[in-house]
């Protein structure tokens, strides 16, 4: 059985600012991101438990080819909550807040 993965809202436009970053540079870029976060969508679903963990129940699965990270924790038994799509290298941690209570 596959794990539901639901998107933070600040998750969520973090991830349309970055596609529209790569739209900028090229749509065909953009389309390669689109997809690396696609399968990483899929990776957490079929799976959430084999991925690293960073804090406690967070986990995190890095994009092929892109610098950016997806940070998830369980909200329930069958459902994941994206917290971050982050980039690598910029502002570690500004996302821990969203952690839900």
């Amino acid at each position: 059985m596959e794990t539901e993965v639901v998107f933070h809202p600040d998750a969520h436009q973090e991830y349309l600012d970055a596609l529209q970053h790569y739209m900028n540079i090229s749509e065909r870029v953009a389309r390669r991101f689109q997809k690396s976060v696609i399968d990483a969508v899929r990776l957490i679903s079929t799976g959430p438990e084999q991925w690293p963990s960073v804090e406690g129940a967070i986990r995190f699965v890095r994009l092929r080819r892109f610098p950016f990270i997806r940070y998830y924790e369980p909200v329930t038994s069958d459902c994941v909550q994206v917290l971050a799509v982050a980039h690598g290298r910029r502002r570690p941690g500004y996302w821990v807040h969203r952690q839900p209570d």
